[in-house]
């Protein structure tokens, strides 16, 4: 049985938001009888007027369409009109990391950091990508220059303790996570986090507790579940366990690991017709699943 932890909290930034303009509602007017008087223009004029107006909007719509064809077109137009923000650069390192084009992404961050030093989430974003692909020690690095800048920044506290989890340094990380809970208490993920540790070092009591608490603020949190019916099957308490991998799949249908588990637990209870049922959806979910696979035809013989 695996626990699934969920560590990696990225933070982004919102560049800008879309307004709307409020739509007007419509008047109730008395049609059949208001009367509005226009003296018509001459038809050869309007005609005119309108291919004028028609032609100038095509040019616009066209330049914009092309501005608009991709997140990256668009961001690499605004960095070349200002390549003194700071915050273009930023938005294009996500741009870049979303498309999974991570040199280029860390490329833009540095960018952004070197023309305004002080910027936490520029920072944050390149110590997230410096995790992603595993390089801890920059991350760490990034992360402690958020400290530096924004010490009541709950998600660098949650980034750092990620760190040092990775680093083996499961106390550290630990402190890290109840800082975060100091400076924002409704935070699910730091509970969840503290309780990946807890059962790491055995402590399977504290860890159910730690899990308890994060759907208490996020009920609607299937990793959670997942998790306690590992400590659970872990106990031997295997019905528990069932539970609570059927809780975790209610909330999210379409979750291998917890589809895996609940099959491995049929079989060990003997069910084997429910055991294969839970290792064939698991592999229609994911279908390079290789421990459903081995168990789907171990049972199939």
């Amino acid at each position: 049985m695996q626990v699934i932890c969920y560590f990696y909290i990225p933070f982004y930034i919102i560049i800008g938001k879309t307004s709307q303009r409020k739509k007007r509602p419509l008047e109730n007017r008395n049609f059949a009888t208001e009367r509005i008087h226009i003296k018509a223009p001459p038809l050869l004029a309007t005609y005119i007027l309108l291919l004028i107006i028609t032609f100038l909007l095509s040019i616009a719509v066209y330049n914009r369409n092309f501005v608009w064809k991709s997140e990256i077109t668009l961001w690499e137009d605004v960095a070349r009109k200002s390549p003194d923000k700071a915050r273009v650069y930023n938005a294009l390192g996500l741009v870049y990391e979303n498309l999974r084009k991570i040199d280029i992404a860390i490329e833009r961050y540095n960018k952004a950091v070197m023309l305004k030093q002080n910027y936490p989430e520029a920072h944050m974003n390149l110590g997230n990508v410096y995790r992603d692909i595993g390089k801890i020690d920059k991350a760490a690095e990034e992360y402690k220059i958020v400290f530096r800048l924004s010490p009541n920044y709950p998600e660098v506290h949650i980034n750092l303790g990620n760190v040092y989890h990775d680093q083996g340094r499961l106390d550290d990380a630990i402190k890290e996570f109840m800082a975060a809970l100091k400076l924002k208490p409704d935070y699910p993920e730091a509970h969840n986090n503290i309780a990946v540790i807890y059962y790491k070092q055995g402590r399977l009591d504290d860890a159910v507790k730690e899990y308890m608490a994060a759907l208490k603020l996020k009920p609607e949190y299937p990793e959670a579940h997942n998790n306690i019916a590992a400590i659970y099957y872990k106990q031997g308490r295997l019905d528990d366990a069932i539970k609570e991998y059927m809780a975790a799949l209610k909330l999210k249908t379409d979750y291998p690991d917890a589809r895996f588990n609940l099959g491995v637990i049929y079989k060990e209870k003997g069910l084997i017709k429910e055991a294969i049922e839970e290792f064939q959806k698991t592999l229609k979910v994911k279908p390079d699943h290789e421990n459903a696979r081995m168990m789907l035809e171990s049972l199939s013989q």
